[in-house]
């Protein structure tokens, strides 16, 4: 892929953490073969009165180069994971949402090739 390629953005909306894994998987497979430099970043974002929020950090992940399949399906299940117990110790009583984003880039770093938006209900 060349460096002047647009970076594929995509959102998906997910009504459990437990989508997660599998519809990411789903997406990184249709995007390239491994190997895959994958970051993620996660907060829960909490509606308060007209049009303010709440964000609290939950998870970050820099960027990890994964070698094949098998290590994508780690991480992801990895990082599931972890935003379940974060969730189940945190957020088990408030509405919300988890807001993740997982970038991805090429293995030396220098160009995005995809931004994925994940949005999954907790709560609601």
């Amino acid at each position: 892929m060349e460096s002047s390629e647009t970076p594929r953005l995509v959102t998906m909306v997910l009504t459990s953490v437990d989508e997660f894994h599998q519809q990411l998987l789903i997406a990184l497979h249709a995007l390239a073969d491994p190997p895959l430099c994958l970051a993620l970043e996660v907060d829960f974002v909490m509606q308060l009165a007209a049009g303010l929020e709440s964000r609290v950090p939950v998870l970050l992940a820099p960027y990890m180069v994964l070698d094949d399949f098998k290590a994508v399906e780690s991480a992801l299940d990895t990082w599931g994971q972890a935003m379940a117990d974060w969730v189940q110790q945190n957020a088990q009583y408030s509405p919300g949402l988890l807001s993740v984003k997982v970038g991805v880039s090429t293995v030396d770093g220098l160009a995005e090739r995809a931004s994925y938006n994940v949005s999954i209900a907790i709560n609601r």
